[in-house]
């Protein structure tokens, strides 16, 4: 990492008290769009004309999508609410109109039948059990829909490590070794051990910084579907940034480095 450049916590995240929910800060989500945009910016100066130019020209898009898209999904949905308020009216006028009808059949009243009174207590139950099944589900929508976009946000974080990872699967330090024996369908090498060594390591930021912006998507709303897919999308991440450190660590075991000028690919 780049020492500061890399952080995307607020400027002013000190802790100064003890803290009384939660000991960290929310993450800023235009702090982590300017250092995505940074680390575009330096991964196009090492490796231009390579894929990894075009990754990181989709992550920039995705960090600027979750800076407005994160804070609409956190936005309530009045227009839902204000429904199932309405709703909530016509139950309670319902049951209103219920109990007037049940006190007014209490009375003798002549030409009022028991038939009547039956067939008005079913209409009455009927009407009320409408209303709160659609009170439920007016009720929960709101949050069913705010999850749905948000899953969906997060699938196009992990399609992009998918990306990211299948970047790195030829960059294998064996190909290295003049040992090495290659046949006519094996990818070109344009890399040489510096050049594998630096893209690896963008490989990680790459992975890191989805990692970040898929926890803006998880401050969205408590849900434990939510949660866990966010979950599971940072432990890919850590998978992805994790082999290509262990293919840093084979370079540094063999001794390879120094810095020569990266050839460009398609």
């Amino acid at each position: 990492m780049d020492g500061n450049q890399d952080s995307y916590l607020p400027e002013d995240s000190q802790i100064k008290e003890p803290p009384t929910t939660s000991p960290l800060e929310p993450l800023d989500a235009e702090k982590i769009l300017r250092n995505v945009q940074s680390l575009r910016e330096r991964i196009g100066e090492r490796f231009e004309g390579h894929a990894i130019v075009r990754r990181a020209d989709l992550l920039v898009r995705l960090a600027e999508r979750a800076c407005s898209r994160s804070k609409e999904l956190a936005r309530p949905n009045y227009a839902l609410r204000t429904f199932c308020a309405a709703d909530a009216l016509l139950l309670v006028a319902a049951l209103v109109g219920a109990g007037c009808f049940l006190v007014r059949a209490m009375r003798p009243v002549e030409g009022f039948e028991l038939t009547d009174l039956l067939q008005g207590i079913e209409a009455g139950i009927g009407c009320v059990l409408f209303l709160s099944v659609a009170f439920v589900f007016l009720w929960t929508l709101e949050r069913r829909v705010r999850r749905q976009a948000t899953l969906k946000e997060i699938d196009h974080l992990r399609s992009f490590l998918h990306l990211v990872n299948m970047g790195q699967l030829d960059k294998e330090p064996v190909r290295l070794d003049e040992a090495f024996h290659r046949t006519e369908s094996s990818p070109p090498l344009r890399l040489d051990a510096p050049g594998m060594e630096r893209y690896l390591s963008q490989t990680q930021k790459l992975a890191h910084y989805a990692a970040a912006i898929s926890c803006l998507y998880a401050d969205v709303l408590i849900d434990p579907e939510l949660d866990r897919a966010a979950d599971e999308l940072r432990e890919f991440a850590s998978d992805v940034a994790r082999a290509a450190g262990d293919k840093i660590t084979i370079l540094v075991l063999k001794g390879l480095g120094g810095s020569k000028p990266v050839a460009p690919s398609s």
